[in-house]
C-alpha cells in the first residue's frame, strides 16, 4: 500500500495522519468483535486496546509494519486486523490465564469459552488456523499454538530448551506465522461476512 510506504520511507506527518485515519476504523473494528467475544463491552478498554495496537506496530522502528509483505490495501487491512486481535487477546488471555506445564504445553488445558456456540465458532477456527500451519514445521506450530493459545510470552517461549531460539527469533517467527496464517485465511474466504 503506497501509503504505507511513503510513511516507511519518508515519516511526514501527513503520511502518518493519512496512514492512521485508514488504520484506524479496521483495528477498532477488529478490537470491538475480540472484545465483545471476550464479553467485555468497556470502552474505556477497547479505546487502550486501540491504542497498544498502534503502540505495537510503532515498537522497534515500525517492525511490524516494515514486515508486512502483502501488495495492496486489502491484504494490509487483514493483517492488522490479525495484529488488533491479537493485542486485545493477550491482555485478556493474561487476565485469565489457564495452568500450563513448562514440561508438556501440548497437553495444557486451552482456554475454553462456557457458551457452546462460542465453543463450535472456536473449533471451527482452530481447525482452519491448524490447517493453514500445515506445511509450517513442528516446532513452528508449537511456538504459534504456545503464543496463541496458551499465553506464553516469546521471552518464556525462547526460554524452553527445545525450542533452541532467542527472543527476538521468536517474535520475528510469530510476525511471520501470523501473516501467513491471515493470507490463508483472507484466501479460504474466512474474513468475509465480519468473521474477522
Amino acid at each position: 500500500m503506497r501509503v504505507l510506504s511513503d510513511c516507511l520511507a519518508n515519516g511526514t506527518s501527513d503520511a502518518w495522519e493519512d496512514f492512521v485515519a485508514r488504520a484506524q476504523p479496521v483495528i477498532a473494528a477488529a478490537i470491538f468483535r475480540t472484545t465483545a467475544r471476550w464479553g467485555r463491552s468497556d470502552r474505556s478498554i477497547a479505546d487502550d486496546l486501540i491504542q497498544d495496537t498502534f503502540a505495537r506496530l510503532c515498537a522497534h522502528d515500525f517492525r511490524a509494519l516494515r514486515n508486512f509483505r502483502g501488495q495492496d490495501a486489502a491484504a494490509l487491512y487483514t493483517y492488522l486486523r490479525v495484529i488488533a486481535a491479537s493485542v486485545a487477546t493477550d491482555r485478556f488471555r493474561t487476565e485469565r490465564a489457564p495452568a500450563v506445564s513448562l514440561d508438556d504445553p501440548e497437553r495444557s488445558p486451552p482456554v475454553i469459552d462456557e457458551r457452546p456456540s462460542r465453543e463450535i465458532e472456536r473449533h471451527l477456527l482452530l481447525d482452519r488456523i491448524e490447517k493453514c500451519l500445515a506445511t509450517q514445521k513442528p516446532r513452528d506450530r508449537r511456538i504459534f499454538w504456545l503464543y496463541h493459545r496458551h499465553g506464553f510470552t516469546p521471552k518464556s517461549i525462547s526460554s524452553l530448551p527445545a525450542i533452541e531460539m532467542g527472543t527476538g527469533g521468536v517474535e520475528t517467527l510469530l510476525y511471520r506465522l501470523t501473516k501467513a496464517v491471515a493470507d490463508c485465511m483472507n484466501r479460504s474466504g474466512y474474513f468475509e461476512g465480519g468473521r474477522a
